[in-house]
């Protein structure tokens, strides 16, 4: 279960700022923090919760992966997740799940070990290791033996052809 926004890191007037805007139109959302000029650290919370909101029906679709959770949930903040499950108790469970596996899952292999892969250095590795780490949520991978033949493969299959 998560815990109640009252608990959550910070200042527990956060938590009940996203709860008592919870419903709030993105207009009246906007208006709020403009009429009340909200410190940018209260607004952005409220935004983050009406992102959280608005994915809530994807949360709750059968079968869905992993990294389809983890992508929705990824930008929001320990206390939007306090509200969204203090607001939505039928993604608590989710919301939990994403807090203790899937947001510290990281890959076994780093940048270092796709340099020494042949993997160019630059903006690619950043990718890779996104993708390499939603393979990891989604199961596909679970030894550093397996992540090192996923990454193979990617390097034979998506590797962009050299110029001419």
């Amino acid at each position: 279960m998560c815990e109640s926004p009252v608990h959550a890191a910070g200042p527990a007037s956060l938590g009940y700022a996203g709860l008592l805007t919870y419903d709030l139109s993105g207009e009246e959302r906007e208006a709020f923090i403009s009429r009340y000029r909200l410190p940018g650290e209260v607004a952005r919370l409220l935004r983050e919760v009406a992102q959280g909101r608005d994915c809530r029906a994807h949360l709750a679709t059968p079968g869905l992966r992993n990294s389809d959770v983890d992508r929705l949930l990824q930008p929001l903040s320990d206390v939007a997740l306090q509200v969204l499950c203090a607001a939505e108790p039928f993604v608590s469970d989710i919301i939990a799940h994403y807090r203790t596996a899937l947001r510290p899952a990281r890959p076994l292999l780093d940048g270092h070990a796709l340099r020494r892969m042949g993997v160019a250095p630059g903006p690619q590795i950043g990718h890779l290791l996104r993708e390499l780490r939603a393979a990891r949520l989604d199961g596909f991978v679970t030894s550093y033996a397996d992540e090192e033949a996923w990454v193979s493969r990617w390097l034979v299959t998506r590797r962009p052809s050299p110029p001419h």
